[in-house]
């Protein structure tokens, strides 16, 4: 598989690619993998947090309540 392919860009697959071929340990493509996960999730953050129509919500407020959650974002629609 080409490393251009669309398919390719996700999270893990490059990582695991070079695994398969030969270029890294498995040790190796596991650290990448959750060095770029957490890489990944900053920029999403950044992302988000500049976004000025997001609203946040603090999942600690509502405990294990998931369907108050829900009711609290479909008010916000």
């Amino acid at each position: 598989l080409s490393d251009r392919m669309t398919s390719m860009q996700g999270l893990g697959y490059r990582e695991m690619a070079d695994f398969f071929a030969g270029k890294c340990s498995r040790e190796r493509a596991v650290l990448r993998i959750k060095q770029n996960t957490r890489h990944f999730a900053k920029r999403q953050l950044t992302w988000f947090r500049r976004e000025k129509e997001v609203i946040w919500i603090n999942k600690a407020d509502f405990g294990e309540d998931d369907l108050r959650i829900v009711q609290e974002i479909q008010k916000g629609l």
